[in-house]
C-alpha cells in the first residue's frame, strides 16, 4: 500500500499514476481477495489520502471506482439465473417450515449472501464517493439497475442508509432528494425510493421538515406519467 501510495504520489507519467490508483481501488473493493485488513487499509488509503491529494487523482478514485462497479454488475447478471433458481428453492423449502422474519433486503438464499458478499465492498466504496460527489449517484443508480444485475440492486438498497444519512447531512436532505430524483430514470425508481426512504427521518424526533416533505411532493409531480402520480 505504500508503494501505490508513493506511485500515486510521485510517478511523473500518469499512466503510472493511474494504474497505482486503480490497484488500490481494487484492493478496497475485494478484487484481489486480500486480507480484511489490508482491504481496510486500501479503503483509507483511496478515501482519505489519493482522493483526498488533488483534483487529478480523485478523478482517478472515481475512474477506477466505476469499473469495479461494473464487474460487480457483470458478476450478478452472469449469477443471475443460478441466484433466482437457488432463492425459489430456499422459499419453497421454508413455506413448509416455521421460520424467523427476515429484513427486507436481507439474502433469501446461501446462494445470494455469497453474491451480495461479493458485491458490497465495491458497492461502499462508490457509495462512500457518492456523499462527496452527489452528482455520481446517478452513476450509481444506473450500473446498479442493469437488466438482472438485482442482487447488485438489493446490495445498493440495503446499503443506503448509510448514504441517505451522511449525505443528508452534508449537503441537506431536500437538496439531495431533488438532484438525484432529476437524475433518476423511470427504471431506477426502486433506487430513487429506497434513497427518499432514509433521507425522511432526519427531521426532529423522526419527522421529516416540512422543507424534505415540499420536496417529495414537489418530485411526485416530475414523476408523474401523464395525469397518474406515482403513489410511492
Amino acid at each position: 500500500l505504500l508503494v501505490l501510495r508513493d506511485a500515486a504520489f510521485q510517478r511523473t507519467d500518469p499512466t503510472s499514476r493511474q494504474s497505482a490508483v486503480r490497484t488500490a481501488v481494487a484492493l478496497a473493493s475485494g478484487h484481489f481477495g486480500a486480507s480484511p485488513s489490508c482491504e481496510d487499509k486500501a479503503l483509507k488509503l483511496v478515501m482519505n489520502v489519493l482522493y483526498a491529494r488533488c483534483e487529478s487523482l480523485a478523478n482517478a478514485v472515481v475512474e477506477a471506482a466505476i469499473a469495479e462497479l461494473k464487474i460487480a454488475a457483470q458478476y450478478a447478471i452472469e449469477n443471475y439465473a443460478k441466484i433466482q433458481k437457488a432463492n425459489k428453492e430456499a422459499a419453497e423449502k421454508e413455506s413448509n417450515h416455521d421460520h424467523a422474519s427476515k429484513g427486507h433486503f436481507s439474502h433469501d438464499s446461501e446462494e445470494e449472501k455469497i453474491a451480495m458478499d461479493k458485491v458490497r465492498k465495491p458497492a461502499v466504496l462508490f457509495m462512500a464517493l457518492c456523499i462527496r460527489q452527489p452528482e455520481i449517484i446517478k452513476t450509481l443508480f444506473d450500473i446498479s439497475s442493469a437488466p438482472k444485475a438485482d442482487v447488485l440492486s438489493k446490495t445498493v438498497r440495503q446499503q443506503m442508509p448509510k448514504l441517505a444519512r451522511a449525505a443528508g447531512t452534508k449537503h441537506g436532505a431536500a437538496a439531495i432528494a431533488l438532484q438525484v430524483a432529476d437524475m433518476a430514470s423511470h427504471a431506477e425508481t426502486p433506487l430513487l425510493l429506497a434513497l427518499l426512504d432514509n433521507l425522511a427521518p432526519l427531521g426532529d424526533k423522526g419527522i421529516p421538515p416540512q422543507e424534505f416533505i415540499d420536496a417529495c411532493f414537489e418530485i411526485q409531480e416530475k414523476k408523474k406519467v401523464g395525469d397518474t402520480k406515482d403513489a410511492r
